[in-house]
């Protein structure tokens, strides 16, 4: 299945996250990748932090 605008309709202005990488119009459409309801790449911004904080506990305990 493919999340799109017909689905995304159906909800109360539902906001869209995916993690990347996605595939565009096969997991997500261009248009909910690209539209107003996403969050994608502000979530893959805030997953770089999260992933050096991690990282910088693991090294720190070296």
């Amino acid at each position: 299945w493919m999340l799109n605008n017909d689905k995304l309709k159906g909800t109360n202005d539902a906001k869209v996250m995916h993690c990347l990488p996605v595939r565009r119009d096969l997991e997500l459409s261009s248009e909910i990748l690209d539209g107003p309801n996403s969050l994608v790449i502000h979530e893959a911004g805030n997953r770089l932090w999260a992933a050096q904080a991690v990282l910088k506990q693991m090294l720190e305990k070296l």
